[in-house]
């Protein structure tokens, strides 16, 4: 019995190598590369290898099931289908592959070009999914349910047979005292997934012309859908109307909320809809909640649009903000889809969520573009208003920028250095940095704009403390440190207090209570601010000892106008024992 399976495995293992030969080969090639660039390369000096191979991977999929699909398959013809999948994947790799960012110690990839290439590939494998069925072919549901039971079978296969070779080599190392070269496991474990694993999960892709019915669908999957997911999606659903109910009572709109309590939901039940579609005949259940709860969902789609729709008013379009809009366009017609149609087209799904998906990161109609002129939009309304613009050139405001624009201006400008850069701003001098915004608007560059918040740091953290005449330094920088710096001497920080000890043969000599110095500091300086050491410095002494305390930073919370909690501190205490 043993025998005939590990036939039956070996069988199928080279089944899937002469049925998917291209495909296997960039798997390989890409494992290859993922081991090389942890052993003998710098990881962004392979990293165009790794992004173009694992491209290769979806887009031949789609050209072998593409060749599998015709009647008949010559030699010329699947030359000329691989050859227009490889112009592809050159064109690509010239004009839109991501760019490799390096810095000093670490390296990443420009995030527009990072986000395009996760898209296309994603839409890729959607395609592939989809091509064995654009022409009528039926059940494409149970042909995705048995590609999910064949990834889970691969992934339990390549932990058994990563922990084997673990076992093997870690006897070898323990029994023989092999030197084996260090990084042999996580290497080890790099091969299974990446040439094991593959070659599995392609052997169990059905064939063109396997028959697919319902008696393969899985019982343990259909009781989790039926009998648990349905039910909690149909409960969830409820909770959301009665949720918008309240809403419409209280005429008050919740921020931010709606958006992710219906889309992920609106998702989901699009992706178990599908799933229970082969079992609608079957169970009266199915077929009410293939098209009844579809149709409830869609009034909550539609209130999910307007509340990004406010969101989008006050703060303009963001990536995040167009994605979201964009899954949810594709659930509303999913939903619409599931209650109008009249025939089985289910292959539409994952083909209409693929294009919108490439239709997101391409073009003018593009995330990036829409919210890079959306959020210049926003800025070019805060330069009028200030009259910072003239003759078509950035010019300094003339009065104080409010404190609210200076929010707005802050929020703009970061968006654009964390996701774009400072040249796709409108009206920015060249050469732009946020150390130049002083000069230019008047205002320091700041991040926290909470008006109960409060934070204070030095300049120059890496500036040298000045150390001459005292005996002791303490550096606090957790709650409740205590620290003995000699036989006789010991500094306590009671966080509780905002209160610093120094015991001298377990006496009191000193004590300072932290919170009251700084209300001193900031009385001088109202703002949040990066200030100079001489600021952040206090000098105190008593007849026993003489004090130096450094403030690194702080950070605390306003309670009342009088009053506010320190909520993390760290600083040097220097002291001399008279």
């Amino acid at each position: 019995m043993l025998t005939a399976n590990l036939k039956k495995l070996r069988n199928s293992l080279l089944g899937s190598l002469k049925r998917f030969p291209v495909t296997v080969t960039f798997t390989t090639l890409l494992t290859i590369c993922l081991v090389l660039q942890r052993n003998f390369f710098k990881p962004e000096d392979v990293i165009n290898p790794i992004l173009i191979f694992q491209l290769a991977v979806p887009l031949t999929l789609i050209t072998k099931f593409a060749l599998e699909r015709l009647e008949k398959s010559s030699k010329k013809r699947t030359l000329f289908y691989y050859g227009l999948a490889f112009l592809l994947l050159l064109l690509y790799s010239v004009f839109w592959l991501p760019k490799v960012i390096s810095e000093t110690s670490y390296y990443y990839l420009e995030p527009v070009s990072l986000t395009r290439y996760l898209a296309i590939s994603f839409a890729l494998y959607l395609v592939a999914i989809a091509t064995p069925f654009i022409r009528k072919r039926e059940n494409i549901e149970l042909y995705v349910i048995r590609l999910l039971e064949q990834f889970f079978i691969t992934i339990a296969f390549a932990i058994v047979l990563g922990i084997g070779f673990t076992a093997i080599f870690g006897t070898l190392e323990a029994l023989f005292a092999a030197n084996l070269y260090k990084h042999i496991y996580r290497d080890l474990w790099i091969l299974v997934m990446g040439i094991f694993a593959p070659i599995h999960f392609l052997a169990g892709v059905p064939l063109k012309t396997e028959k697919l019915n319902e008696i393969s669908y899985p019982k343990a999957l259909k009781l989790l859908l039926l009998y648990i997911i349905m039910p909690l999606i149909t409960i969830y659903t409820g909770i959301l109307y009665l949720y918008f109910l309240k809403i419409l009572i209280t005429l008050k709109w919740p921020e931010g909320i709606i958006g992710n309590l219906v889309l992920w939901y609106g998702a989901l039940t699009t992706l178990v809809t599908f799933l229970v579609y082969p079992l609608k005949h079957k169970y009266k259940w199915v077929e009410l909640f293939s098209k009844w709860l579809s149709g409830l969902i869609i009034p909550l789609i539609l209130l999910m649009f307007f509340s990004v729709g406010i969101r989008i008013k006050a703060y303009g379009v963001t990536e995040n903000r167009y994605f979201v809009i964009a899954l949810g366009f594709w659930v509303l017609i999913s939903m619409l889809y599931f209650v109008f149609k009249r025939e089985n087209r289910n292959v539409l799904l994952p083909l209409f969520l693929a294009l919108i998906m490439m239709f997101s990161v391409f073009g003018p109609w593009s995330a990036f573009n829409i919210a890079i002129k959306s959020q210049n939009r926003r800025f070019a309304n805060i330069l009028q208003k200030y009259e910072m613009v003239k003759d078509g050139e950035f010019a300094k405001p003339n009065t104080l920028v409010a404190l609210e624009d200076q929010k707005t201006i802050n929020e703009i400008l970061l968006y654009f250095n964390s996701n774009h850069s400072f040249s796709d701003v409108d009206y920015l001098p060249e050469g732009f940095a946020l150390d130049d915004m002083p000069e230019l608007f008047g205002f320091k560059y700041r991040t926290n704009y909470d008006d109960t918040s409060i934070f204070y740091s030095r300049e120059n953290h890496l500036e040298p403390i000045d150390i001459e005449g005292y005996d002791y330094m303490f550096f606090y920088y957790k709650p409740g440190q205590m620290n003995k710096l000699g036989d006789n001497v010991r500094v306590e920080y009671f966080s509780e207090l905002d209160r610093v000890v120094i015991r001298l043969d377990e006496e009191e000599v000193y004590a300072i209570n932290l919170k009251d110095e700084l209300v001193k500091i900031m009385s001088k300086n109202a703002s949040n601010t990066f200030l100079p050491t001489e600021e952040m410095t206090l000098f105190d002494e008593n007849s026993d000892v003489r004090v130096k305390i450094i403030f690194n930073e702080f950070a605390g919370r306003k309670l009342d106008d009088e009053d506010f909690k320190i909520t993390s501190i760290n600083l040097y205490l220097l002291f001399q024992v008279k």
